[in-house]
């Protein structure tokens, strides 16, 4: 049994959805159904969790209800609906639902879309308040360059903006993070599971490798018996102490979307997902983000790269938005030899190749890095200005 159940209120129309949900709520020991609610005022009377709206629900504006519901602290809304109204989500996303299920779901794309929304919508305070931010570099699919931007962002962060980092393997099978590093260390994220419980600073301090640049590594398993007896809340105290030691911890991730790798992501302040323009890496790439949304993550929590940009007959940048209806953030040109070389000598780009382009592409990712929280920050404290002042804010 969970320690605390999510509390579930449903806004839904078709009577056939309504029993599927209690059905799934009855089979499963997280999740609890308190009713179904006839207006806004009647859900938020319940002090439920999550509150599930759907499209087809009648006599309501449920755009406008959807706003209303997200004002009351705590509460988070999540759409649903058929796969004729897209534009609808869209339209209950951009009014302030944190994700949406589309109709009709599986009891698996239920309980994980309720429970990883509600997580990422109550982390708490004291969670929040943590020093370090975590900056997982991700792609669906390997071969893009996914390791070389990681320890890149890494040694950028420390070298050029004075931070305290820290570089984890997230690949615990196929790392390679300390062959890249040219790091020869005989300890591993494997000597703190025994110790999750109950770590400190010392004893994570001891399993991490040095690396001339100034950064710390916490590289994966070198034996394969062990990949399995690390469980995603063995990952997850490890990484609440690290962001307590560390200014930014970057994670060098797997291509596989398992549980590990979705807890890691739910909990990543920035996900950099790295795709190049090939139409292969393009299609898992627009699946990945298609997950994501389902999955609540917000806008802001993506930033996507396109490495090798410009390769020769590559797709070209403006079709890579087109085709996944999404921005690119940050371009990084094609330098083969650059980064072979590079990771041949196990010496960094931004050190040993400073001036190349790929070098100076990822500056400015770590500029980029760096600069977002300060930037949000301002705009958080303009907001409380004008509401204070007594400003309408949906003018400013």
């Amino acid at each position: 049994m969970a320690d605390r159940l999510i509390q579930i209120f449903l806004m839904m129309g078709p009577s056939s959805i309504q029993r599927e949900v209690a059905r799934i709520c009855e089979a499963d020991d997280e999740l609890h159904l308190l009713g179904v609610a006839s207006s806004a005022q009647e859900a938020l009377t319940q002090e439920a969790d999550v509150i599930l709206v759907d499209s087809e629900l009648e006599g309501e504006d449920t755009i406008s209800l959807i706003q209303r519901l997200t004002q009351s602290p705590g509460t988070t809304v999540i759409a649903t609906a058929g796969h004729s109204d897209i534009d609808w989500l869209r339209e209950a996303t951009l009014a302030g639902a944190r994700g949406f299920l589309l109709r009709p779901f599986s009891e698996t794309e239920f309980v994980s879309t309720v429970r990883q929304i509600h997580r990422l919508a109550t982390r708490g305070e004291a969670e929040l308040a943590l020093r370090g931010r975590i900056l997982t570099v991700f792609s669906p699919k390997g071969g893009v360059g996914k390791t070389t931007i990681a320890i890149n962002l890494a040694v950028a962060l420390a070298s050029e903006k004075g931070k305290e980092v820290v570089l984890v393997d997230g690949d615990l099978q196929y790392g390679d993070v300390d062959v890249a590093l040219n790091i020869h260390a005989r300890r591993t994220i494997a000597d703190l599971l025994p110790h999750s419980e109950q770590l400190d600073v010392e004893l994570v301090e001891s399993v991490l490798a040095s690396h001339s640049s100034g950064i710390k590594a916490l590289l994966a398993p070198s034996r394969s018996d062990v990949i399995g007896d690390i469980q995603s809340n063995h990952l997850e105290k490890i990484f609440l102490k690290l962001q307590e030691m560390f200014d930014y911890v970057v994670v060098d991730d797997q291509t596989l979307l398992d549980d590990r790798t979705k807890a890691l992501l739910d909990r990543s302040d920035k996900i950099l997902l790295v795709t190049v323009p090939d139409m292969l890496t393009l299609r898992h790439t627009r699946r990945f983000l298609e997950w994501a949304e389902s999955r609540g993550y917000p806008p802001s929590q993506l930033l996507l790269i396109l490495n090798r940009a410009e390769v020769q007959a590559g797709v070209k940048a403006g079709d890579i938005e087109g085709y996944l209806n999404y921005r690119i953030g940050l371009s990084i040109l094609n330098d083969a030899p650059a980064v072979i070389h590079s990771l041949n000598r196990g010496v960094p780009l931004v050190i040993s190749h400073r001036k190349s382009l790929v070098a100076k592409s990822i500056l400015q990712l770590a500029e980029l890095v760096v600069e977002e929280p300060a930037i949000r920050q301002a705009a958080r404290d303009k907001f409380r200005f004008y509401r204070e002042q007594g400003y309408p804010l949906q003018d400013h």
